[in-house]
């Protein structure tokens, strides 16, 4: 298993629940949607709680949603979710990047990181 990808998210992704977050990054589709993403998770960075997030707005950024993508870790297999990235391609398809740090690997094996996507073909629908 590498994450849980939650597009339901429940309440163990609420602010209210965040000790930190980071690295943020935000994307805005042609009539003005906003997406925005971070890493948070645990009551510190790192944490094997880790996961990274995202978020709407579609009053230009005014107000935001609740969180509607989570990316979970998987502690039990020392599987951490960080670093998320958005991208809006020429097609205007919303891509969603992240990367996965697997702590069975020592930094020094190519093994310990990899990248992986999502895309969302019509960001503009509810």
């Amino acid at each position: 298993m590498q994450n849980v990808l939650n597009t339901v998210p429940g309440v163990q992704f609420d602010e209210s629940r965040r000790f930190w977050q980071g690295c943020p990054t935000i994307s805005r589709t042609a009539s003005g949607i906003l997406y925005a993403g971070w890493y948070t998770g645990g009551t510190r960075e790192p944490s094997p709680l880790s996961c990274n997030i995202l978020v709407r707005s579609t009053d230009n950024g005014d107000t935001w949603s609740d969180v509607i993508l989570a990316i979970a870790s998987v502690p039990e297999e020392k599987i951490r979710a960080i670093d998320i990235q958005l991208w809006m391609d020429p097609s205007e398809r919303l891509w969603v990047f992240w990367t996965v740090r697997n702590d069975n690997f020592v930094n020094t094996s190519s093994d310990h990181l990899s990248v992986w996507a999502m895309i969302c073909a019509d960001p503009e629908a509810d």
